[in-house]
């Protein structure tokens, strides 16, 4: 694994975490690191795997959006 691809995996968790303990810090982590996983994985022609994250990514902001009405 090269070093952006951990740092962007590192961040996406913690983002989750962040999320699981109910603080919204976690969407401002998570939502840059499914962009940046979304761009990796699409370039390498990894196209199921990017199209994964670009639901992780449509999840995370539902999620924000549902977050700001409660």
């Amino acid at each position: 694994m090269k070093l952006p691809d951990l740092i962007l995996v590192l961040a996406g968790l913690s983002g989750a975490i962040f999320n699981a303990y109910g603080s919204p810090i976690g969407f401002a982590i998570w939502i840059p690191a499914n962009i940046g996983l979304v761009i990796i994985n699409w370039t390498r022609g990894y196209a199921e795997q990017a199209l994964l994250f670009v639901a992780y990514t449509v999840i995370s902001v539902i999620g924000v959006v549902n977050w700001m009405v409660h």
